[in-house]
């Protein structure tokens, strides 16, 4: 089954300029998904959040902006499913190389899923992604500028950026083996999780510092932990690998 909504309106917003006229154009797809699928998404400039679900299809709403009707006619989304994947793929007008203002237009892509998908991969070059409700299989995050987050994923992640921020939450806390990765040369990396989380960290930065509530702070070197590799806990847990070289790693427990 799909659907396929398109309206487009101006909204205008007062700035020192003079009237900002930003185009907007909501594009929403629904197409069957089962458990256990694979799906690739691609953007340049926006967001992509992502929604784990018990349905068994991919829901895709896409807000796309721009200032100009030539330049939201070329913001497109393409889907293209085969079998048990889906592949969603974004092409951006060229940039404006001489203009004050950037007037490439956005995509900002709103899409539940299967909770228990085997493959999601997922790469932007600008804005935020962020993740939530994931219950196994592997996900991976590219990541050029902005930041990513996940919430109550018990799956593998794995996340890189080169500058921004990387931060996992977990609003409850179960007994799963899954491992988590992030890597970003130039930016922050947290972690915010139940105080009676058992689990194994793996942590290194090279210029900021390791803090957190959920370690003993070192009488040796207190503030300024650059490693720290330990176990928390007695029960069996997932395994953070975290990595940055100018940016802090948090571990905080609530």
């Amino acid at each position: 089954m799909r659907r396929l909504i398109l309206f487009a309106f101006i909204v205008f917003t007062g700035c020192k300029g003079g009237v900002d006229k930003t185009l907007e154009q909501v594009v929403e797809e629904t197409y069957p998904l089962n458990a256990g699928g694979v799906l690739h998404v691609r953007n340049d400039d926006g967001s992509i959040r992502l929604f784990g679900s018990s349905a068994p299809e991919l829901h895709v709403k896409a807000i796309k902006r721009a200032y100009s009707s030539e330049r939201l006619r070329a913001l497109a989304m393409r889907v293209t499913p085969q079998g048990d994947s889906v592949s969603i793929e974004t092409t951006s007008p060229p940039k404006n190389k001489w203009g004050l203002r950037d007037r490439s237009g956005t995509i900002d892509y709103i899409i539940t899923m299967p909770e228990h998908m085997k493959t999601i991969d997922v790469e932007l070059v600008t804005g935020e992604i962020s993740v939530d409700g994931l219950r196994e299989g592997n996900f991976a995050a590219r990541l050029t500028n902005g930041r990513v987050s996940a919430r109550n994923c018990f799956a593998n992640l794995d996340c890189k950026g080169s500058s921004g921020a990387i931060d996992f939450y977990y609003d409850w806390w179960e007994a799963s083996q899954h491992l988590v990765k992030a890597m970003i040369p130039n930016g922050s990396i947290g972690l915010f999780l139940p105080r009676a989380a058992s689990f194994q960290v793996d942590a290194e930065t090279k210029g900021g510092d390791i803090t957190g509530n959920m370690i003993d702070e070192d009488e040796t070197m207190p503030h300024h932990r650059k490693r720290l590799s330990t176990k928390l806990g007695l029960e069996p847990g997932p395994r953070f690998q975290f990595r940055t070289v100018k940016g802090n790693i948090r571990l905080h427990g609530y």
